[in-house]
């Protein structure tokens, strides 16, 4: 995690820290690929994917592939470029 991003995301648990973590590595990744890459357990991965969302930290997206699953993605913060063009990045409704 980048120094900055403590502060911005608040008091996270080291789970959701690792979490946000290996999304920013490695990410895009699906619930079940964050666990496979953390060795959390499931319940872990979803409860801290829950408090990064809330924080605004985290995103989900449609996940083409398998429409049984999400893809969770960091949420970079808008630059002018991205907001000249639109944002590329269509959450999940939900």
């Amino acid at each position: 995690m980048r120094d900055g991003d403590t502060a911005a995301l608040g008091d996270l648990p080291p789970s959701a820290e690792l979490v946000y973590a290996v999304l920013e590595r490695d990410g895009p990744l699906t619930q079940k690929a964050i666990v496979d890459a953390t060795e959390l357990a499931p319940s872990t991965v979803h409860d801290a994917l829950e408090r990064l969302a809330a924080l605004g930290a985290v995103e989900e997206q449609f996940y083409p592939a398998d429409g049984r699953q999400d893809l969770y993605v960091v949420r970079q913060p808008p630059t002018l470029e991205s907001a000249e063009r639109g944002s590329d990045i269509t959450p999940r409704d939900g």
